[in-house]
């Protein structure tokens, strides 16, 4: 796949941000989706539900999960980028950079490292 056509699918992915996240809150008990409102404290009950549905990893990152492991991971980053600043981008061209192809956070106040939510 040519970088272009990467880039139009990180596009795609943005563009389908608020859906994906919708879709995860909808899936949730209602306690728990009236909770997250992108505040840093709605991580940790989002990270409690998280760990008490999926008992392994492989679990997790079944087929059957991965709207809701994709979700998790847009609130997570939402939540960060709301609360840090930043944006999102994606590198599909440095070989040498470690979430080379996957969305990721940039600019944010205090960051240091890469984060990429999707690969947490």
């Amino acid at each position: 796949m040519k970088n272009s056509e990467k880039d139009d699918l990180f596009e795609v992915w943005l563009i389908h941000m608020d859906d994906a996240i919708q879709n995860l809150i909808n899936s949730l008990p209602n306690e728990l989706g009236s909770r997250l409102d992108y505040s840093p404290e709605s991580l940790d009950s989002l990270e409690a539900w998280l760990l008490e549905k999926y008992s392994a990893v492989q679990h997790a990152l079944s087929e059957q999960s991965n709207p809701i492991i994709d979700g998790a991971s847009r609130y997570v980053g939402e939540t960060l980028r709301k609360n840090l600043g930043g944006t999102w981008f994606i590198n599909n061209t440095d070989q040498n950079l470690l979430y080379v192809g996957v969305p990721q956070l940039q600019n944010m106040r205090g960051q240091r490292i890469q984060i990429s939510p999707l690969r947490w």
